[in-house]
C-alpha cells in the first residue's frame, strides 16, 4: 500500500478542520427525530442524528411477540434490553416516543388488536423513564378497511398519542387526506411514511400529501416519516442513496421530519449531510 503524500496529508488534515468547524456550529434544522425498532440484533440505536438537528427518538414498540424490551414485573424480557438510562442521555433522544405492544407481523398484530391494546395498557405501569408520548405500533393502511376496529384500538393508549399510515398511492392527496380525517381522533398526531424507500412515491409526491394532510390536520398534527432506506430488485432493504436523502430533505423542509429509520441512516451519511447542509439546504 502506498503512503500518502504531504499533500494528501494536508488535504486530509483541512477535511478534517472544515469538519470540526461545522460540526461544532449550532446544528441545522434538517431532522426532528429518529424512528427505532428494537430488534435482537439491533439492541440499541447508535449514531450522530442530533448533527442534523434530531432530539426525538420514537420506539416502535416496547413490547413484541409477548416479550419486554423494558424491565417488567408482567412480561418476560427479550435476551436483551436497553440501557434506557443512558439513552435518554443521547442529545438526539432528548425526547422519547414510545411505542407499546406489537406482533412481528403486521397481519397478526391487525388480527390480535384487542390483547396488543390490553397489553399496551399493562406495560405502561413498567415504564420507570420520562415519555414525551405514545406510539401506536399498530399501523393502518386503506388495505385494513375495519376503521371502528382501529379507532377502539387507538381508544387503548394513553395521550398524547401517535399514529402512523402508509398506503392508498391509488388516491389523490386530498382523497388519502379525507381518508385519513375520517377515522385518526381529533388530538393524535400522524406520522405519514412517505413511501419513497419502496419506491412507492418520489419525495414531491409524498410532499403533496402531506400538504393535503396539513390542510385537514393543521401544521402540528403532521410528521412526515423520511424512509432512509432503499429496496435493492431482490427485496434486500439498505441504506438509502446519499442523492435519495438530499431529495427527500429538500422537499421536506418546513415540515417536522422523523427519519426510518435508525439502522438505516448511518454516522458516514450524516456527517456528509451535515457537511453539505450551508450548501444544499
Amino acid at each position: 500500500m502506498k503512503r500518502l503524500t504531504k499533500t494528501g496529508l494536508l488535504l486530509l488534515l483541512a477535511l478534517a478542520i472544515g469538519l470540526a468547524i461545522l460540526v461544532s456550529r449550532p446544528a441545522p434544522s434538517l431532522l426532528d427525530g429518529i424512528i427505532w425498532q428494537p430488534t435482537n440484533d439491533y439492541p440499541r440505536p447508535q449514531g450522530q442524528w442530533h448533527l442534523l438537528g434530531a432530539d426525538s427518538l420514537l420506539v416502535q414498540w416496547s413490547l413484541n411477540d409477548n416479550l419486554a424490551w423494558l424491565p417488567s414485573a408482567q412480561f418476560a424480557p427479550q435476551p436483551r434490553l436497553p440501557d434506557w438510562d443512558a439513552l435518554g442521555r443521547e442529545p438526539w433522544a432528548s425526547r422519547i416516543i414510545l411505542g407499546l405492544a406489537s406482533r412481528m407481523h403486521l397481519d397478526d398484530a391487525r388480527r390480535h388488536w384487542q390483547r396488543l391494546g390490553q397489553q399496551g395498557a399493562m406495560l405502561v405501569e413498567d415504564v420507570a423513564f420520562p415519555v414525551a408520548g405514545w406510539y401506536a405500533p399498530i399501523e393502518f393502511s386503506p388495505d385494513w378497511r375495519d376503521a371502528e376496529a382501529y379507532r377502539a384500538y387507538l381508544d387503548t393508549l394513553p395521550r398524547p398519542r401517535y399514529v402512523s399510515s402508509y398506503g392508498g398511492y391509488e388516491m389523490t392527496p386530498r382523497g388519502y387526506a379525507s381518508w385519513v380525517a375520517s377515522w385518526l381522533p381529533d388530538d393524535a398526531i400522524l406520522l405519514y411514511q412517505d413511501g419513497v424507500g419502496v419506491g412507492q412515491q418520489t419525495p414531491a409526491q409524498a410532499r403533496a400529501r402531506a400538504d393535503a394532510l396539513i390542510e385537514v390536520l393543521g401544521p402540528s398534527r403532521l410528521i412526515m416519516v423520511m424512509e432512509a432506506f432503499r429496496l435493492s430488485r431482490d427485496g434486500h432493504v439498505g441504506p438509502a442513496r446519499l442523492s435519495q436523502l438530499i431529495d427527500q430533505l429538500r422537499r421536506y423542509r418546513g415540515l417536522e421530519v422523523y427519519a426510518f429509520s435508525a439502522r438505516h441512516l448511518r454516522t458516514h451519511q450524516v456527517l456528509a449531510l451535515r457537511l453539505l447542509a450551508p450548501w444544499l439546504f
